[in-house]
C-alpha cells in the first residue's frame, strides 16, 4: 500500500500535469486527459473535481463527438489569482496587472514630479493604484504576487534599500514597504533588465530562443542572460553589469579610459554634445543657448545631423563589439535590443547586426525589444511562477 505521503505527492503531480496541460492546449474532456496524459479517468476525474470546486479549472460547454452525449470541456482559469507589477526603471512608475498566462488586464501610471514629497509620493502610488482598481471588475483580493522590476543589485531582501538611482524624486519613497501595505503581501523586488530580459524570452522578441541576452541601453547600459531557458544570476546576482565594460579606444577629454555606459549612455552623449559646442566654429545641432539632451540628439540624428550620425555609429560600434565578445564567451542565439536606443531607428539595429555577426563565428540574430514594456512582462513573469509553485500544495 502506497503511503500518504507519496499519495499527496502523486495527487500533486497528477494536478500540476492537468492544469499544465490545459493551460498550454485549451479545452479539453476528462476522457481526452485521461488518454493523453495516461491517467486513468478516475483519477482525473478525482483531481479535476477538486480543481473544480478550487476555481482553477472551468466547466465551458460540451464538445463535440461523434456519437454519444457530449462530453464538458474543461478551460484553465486565467484570472484565477493575479499579479501586479511595478516597473520602477522610469521617471513616471508604470504598475499593471497581469493575470496567469500574461495578459495585461490594467495599467496605469504613477504620476510624480521633483517638488513632491515622499508623503505626496505614497499618495501618488494610491490613487494610481486605486485609479487602475475602478476600471476593472477585479479588487485587490485577487492579488496573489507583487512584484517590482527596479534599477540596482539586489543580493537579499534584508540588504535592500529600494531607491530609483535614476531619479532622485523617488528616493524617500520606501514602494517595497507601500505595496506590501496596499495588498497584504511580501514584496519581491528583481533588477529591471532582468525582467526584461524573462520578459522577451517568454512573450516577445526571444521566444523560441533558449540562450539569449538582452541588452538596454539608455541613462544605464546593462543586460540580462537566458541561459538554458533560465535566467542566469551570478554568484551574487549581478551578471550582466555589461555597462562596466571598458569599450576599446573609449576615453574621455581629460584623458582618462571609462567604461560603456559613461560611453555610449544619455548622460555621457549629452556630455559629449555640451563640449562639442564649446569647442566648434559651426556647431549646428542647437542653439548655443540651449542645453543638449538626449532627445535633441535623437531628433538631430533622424535628420541626418553629420556630427550627432557620427556620434551614433561610434556608439553603435562600442557596443556591438561589447556584444559580440559577450555573445562568443556565451554561445547566445539571439541577441534582444532595448531601451532608448531604439529611438534611433531601425537601421541602427541592423548595424548592430551586420558588426556583431563580423565578429561571431556562428550567426547571431540582433533584433529590436517587442515588447512595450518588458520589464512589466518579466515581473508578471515571475509572479505566476510563483503562483504556479504553490498553486495545488494545499
Amino acid at each position: 500500500m502506497a503511503k500518504a505521503g507519496n499519495q499527496g505527492l502523486v495527487r500533486i503531480n497528477n494536478q500540476n500535469a492537468i492544469i499544465e496541460y490545459i493551460r498550454d492546449h485549451g479545452p479539453v474532456s476528462r476522457a481526452d486527459l485521461s488518454k493523453i496524459l495516461k491517467i486513468s479517468k478516475p483519477t482525473v476525474s478525482t483531481n479535476v473535481e477538486a480543481l473544480l470546486q478550487r476555481n482553477i479549472l472551468l466547466e465551458v460547454g460540451p464538445g463535440t463527438t461523434s456519437i454519444g452525449k457530449k462530453p464538458t470541456l474543461l478551460e484553465f482559469n486565467k484570472n484565477h489569482k493575479l499579479v501586479l507589477a511595478c516597473d520602477l526603471s522610469r521617471e513616471h512608475p508604470y504598475i499593471a496587472l497581469g493575470n496567469l498566462i500574461g495578459d495585461i488586464l490594467a495599467e496605469s501610471k504613477v504620476q510624480i514630479l521633483d517638488a513632491q514629497k515622499s508623503s505626496v509620493n505614497h499618495e501618488a502610488f494610491i490613487c494610481a493604484l486605486d485609479s487602475m482598481f475602478e476600471g476593472v471588475f477585479f479588487d485587490k483580493t485577487w492579488v496573489d504576487q507583487v512584484v517590482i522590476a527596479s534599477p540596482g543589485i539586489f543580493p537579499d531582501h534584508e540588504a535592500q534599500q529600494l531607491l530609483n538611482p535614476q531619479f532622485t524624486h523617488l528616493q524617500a519613497v520606501k514602494i517595497d514597504n507601500l505595496l506590501e501595505s496596499y495588498f497584504g503581501k511580501q514584496v519581491q523586488v528583481h533588477n529591471d533588465i532582468n525582467m526584461a530580459a524573462l520578459g522577451e524570452h517568454q512573450f516577445g522578441a526571444g521566444k523560441g530562443y533558449s540562450n539569449l541576452v538582452y541588452v538596454s541601453v539608455g541613462l544605464g547600459v546593462g543586460a540580462g542572460l537566458i541561459i538554458n531557458d533560465e535566467l542566469y544570476l551570478g554568484s551574487r546576482k549581478a551578471a550582466g553589469e555589461i555597462g562596466f565594460v571598458i569599450p576599446l579606444t573609449s576615453k574621455n577629454v581629460s584623458g582618462s579610459i571609462v567604461n560603456l555606459e559613461n560611453t555610449i549612455g544619455e548622460r555621457a552623449i549629452e556630455q559629449r554634445l555640451a563640449e562639442e559646442a564649446k569647442i566648434s566654429t559651426e556647431f549646428s545641432v542647437f542653439e548655443k543657448s540651449m542645453t543638449p539632451s538626449y532627445e535633441l540628439f535623437v531628433d538631430a540624428v533622424l535628420n541626418k545631423d553629420p556630427l550627432c550620425c557620427q556620434l551614433a555609429t561610434d556608439n553603435i560600434n562600442h557596443l556591438a563589439m561589447a556584444m559580440a565578445n559577450v555573445s562568443v564567451v556565451l554561445d547566445f542565439e539571439c541577441i534582444i535590443v532595448g531601451g532608448s536606443i531604439l529611438s534611433l531607428g531601425e537601421n541602427y539595429i541592423k548595424q548592430l547586426d551586420a558588426l556583431v555577426n563580423v565578429v561571431t563565428p556562428l550567426e547571431t540574430r540582433v533584433v529590436a525589444s517587442k515588447l512595450r514594456s518588458a520589464e512589466i512582462y518579466g515581473a508578471i513573469k515571475v509572479g505566476i511562477d510563483s503562483i504556479f509553485k504553490g498553486l495545488v500544495i494545499q
